[in-house]
């Protein structure tokens, strides 16, 4: 496509983009009715002799089509193939799964594609009275993936032509909308309202791509009145052919599960409209799901590359005895200090963790830290302080709106100078024995929700984190590149009488491209201050509507400080009571649960 709009250019064609040149709707004559032009989103008229309308899959977002076409999504879906792999397939035709879909060759870069089409996916909204199905536009949605059904039907198609392949990672997921006419025909054309002045180019249904050398001549051909007649017949605008013609399976994608991840963009949070989206956003998603993805939250790409470097130094560039030295007590004191070493905690059929952690006050000189380690405080410094006021303390802003209080009512409990136990904390996860990954069923970190009140995780490329999903299904957190996977903790759910949800997760062996190698985390864990009282805000007008959910009475609500060492110190090496496939403990009065 760049080399194609590099030529276009060449010839004389000019593009605009931006919001002045996305179309919002046609301009009409007054007088005629006739179409004269497009208006665009940022109000530009752009007005013209001639329209042609080629908006592919938005195009009945913009013109009523009467039934002839409608927009939907198949699944698209890359493997990673190694250079002796692709070696290997590089000869292969394309490979075709019945009723289920296709695999292609691979690309000299050896990626292996797979594309769905056993069923086509729908988002259908309400336009001006008219029921239309529009695309997810990955500009607007960037964290969108595919559905876990969508993701089931690719490995399907793998497994059916290449098996060996079949439960390889995907390194890429996508929908692909298109536009599909009733017959598959392209509908190239005049339109009746403006014969002269309104020309329709649209419908690809799903083969345009392979006409891409000469599909542009046919275009010409119809502005010229050159078509041949039974191309013109085949193509023209032909709603009277589209009643009673066949359909296929369909499935809105609102019925579908796990490709929906709501996400943050603080760059919004400039103006008041935007504010206004985010605090939607904010209240949606941590009232159901209990996470979002936040970008542009302020570090570079560059920045985040240079602490995740830092934080793997605890791990191998610290000698096993110096790290002795600096292991935290977390029975005694209730809280993650220093390094908790491997094999502390019990995950299930007697194996313990592989887990590594070394933690970091939020003051970073409140305690001592391995000599290597101290030349980079000032970095994990400014990394603390970058997370508590430009990511937790807008976040809290919003959930804060979303409760009908005060904009600094969250904020205020939560002073970055104050006594409490908020830390950054470098994590690492080491790959265990087959036996080990039996006996947990692959478990490496029981589901469980967070002490605190906001968590912050770096996201990172290797997989392993899963979410709970409020059906009960464990749901993977897609990668995105210097994105944060932010999600609510007890803490919160307590403050917010059970209307935020404190997020249920866990993490999972790697699949299997990702199988034996370290998994490394970068966290910032939020806190109230040590002596905030965790009762729920019962002066939110929100709560006065919808009811408190309560897990205490409020005489006998805890404190951050008294939460904190009593969860921390009974973690992982306590007994608890099984109740069927959750493991139960009761601690202060409060029910908490661990699932597998």
């Amino acid at each position: 496509m760049e080399v194609l709009g590099e030529h276009c250019a060449r010839l004389g064609v000019k593009f605009i983009s931006g919001s002045s040149g996305i179309m919002k709707s046609l301009i009409r004559s007054p007088q005629t009715n006739e179409v004269i032009g497009v208006l665009a989103e940022d109000g530009t008229q752009h007005f013209a002799d001639i329209v042609i309308l080629s908006t592919g899959a938005w195009s009945e977002s913009l013109l009523d089509f009467e039934g002839q076409l409608f927009s939907g999504a198949y699944d698209l879906a890359h493997i990673q193939l190694s250079k002796e792999e692709t070696e290997k397939y590089t000869s292969l035709p394309v490979l075709h799964a019945p009723n289920k879909g296709y695999c292609f060759p691979p690309t000299p870069d050896g990626i292996f594609k797979i594309a769905s089409l056993g069923y086509t996916q729908t988002n259908y909204t309400t336009i001006d009275d008219r029921v239309v199905s529009i695309p997810r536009d990955r500009s607007l949605n960037p964290t969108d993936t595919l559905s876990e059904e969508g993701i089931a039907q690719c490995r399907k198609i793998a497994q059916a032509c290449l098996p060996e392949l079949g439960d390889r990672p995907l390194v890429y997921a996508a929908m692909c909308w298109d536009t599909e006419s009733f017959d598959f025909n392209w509908i190239l054309g005049p339109h009746p309202s403006s014969p002269s002045s309104l020309f329709i180019a649209t419908a690809g249904s799903g083969h345009s791509f392979k006409n891409l050398p000469v599909i542009g001549k046919y275009v010409c051909d119809c502005l010229e009145g050159k078509l041949p007649e039974q191309l013109r017949e085949a193509w023209r605008w032909r709603p009277d052919k589209a009643s009673g013609a066949p359909r296929l399976t369909r499935v809105d994608i609102k019925d579908l599960h796990g490709w929906r991840h709501d996400v943050l963009d603080l760059a919004k949070a400039k103006t008041p409209e935007g504010w206004a989206q985010l605090v939607v956003t904010a209240k949606d998603a941590m009232t159901t799901r209990g996470f979002l993805t936040v970008i542009n939250h302020g570090y570079s790409t560059e920045q985040t590359k240079r602490m995740f470097d830092i934080a793997n130094v605890p791990f191998d560039e610290v000698s096993q005895e110096e790290k002795e030295r600096y292991v935290g007590n977390i029975k005694l004191n209730g809280a993650y200090q220093g390094y908790k070493l491997p094999q502390y905690w019990t995950i299930a059929g007697g194996v313990q963790d592989r887990i590594e952690m070394y933690n970091i006050n939020h003051d970073v000189n409140k305690r001592t830290h391995p000599q290597i380690l101290r030349q980079y405080l000032h970095d994990i410094d400014a990394f603390a302080k970058h997370c508590h006021y430009n990511v937790i303390h807008p976040v809290l802003r919003l959930l804060a709106v979303g409760l009908e209080l005060p904009e600094e009512t969250l904020v205020a409990t939560h002073n970055f100078d104050a006594p409490g136990e908020g830390c950054v904390r470098f994590q690492k996860y080491f790959p265990r024995s087959q036996a080990e990954e039996a006996k947990t069923e692959n478990v490496w970190l029981k589901g469980h929700t967070d002490i605190g009140s906001i968590t912050v995780l770096w996201s990172q490329p290797v997989c392993g984190l899963q979410i709970r999903s409020p059906e009960g299904e464990w749901q993977w957190a897609r990668y995105i590149e210097n994105g944060l996977i932010i999600n609510v903790g007890d803490m919160l759910e307590f403050l917010s009488g059970g209307f935020y949800k404190a997020t249920i997760h866990r993490v999972v062996q790697p699949p299997p491209s990702q199988q034996g190698h370290a998994r490394l985390g970068l966290f910032f864990f939020g806190m109230p201050d040590d002596n905030v009282v965790l009762k729920p805000l019962n002066e939110s007008p929100v709560l006065q509507r919808v009811g408190i959910r309560k897990r205490f009475e409020e005489d006998q609500a805890p404190t951050t400080e008294a939460w904190r060492k009593v969860r921390t110190s009974n973690y992982g090496v306590s007994e608890v009571k099984k109740e069927g496939a959750v493991d139960v403990q009761i601690l202060n009065g409060i029910v908490v649960a661990h699932y597998n």
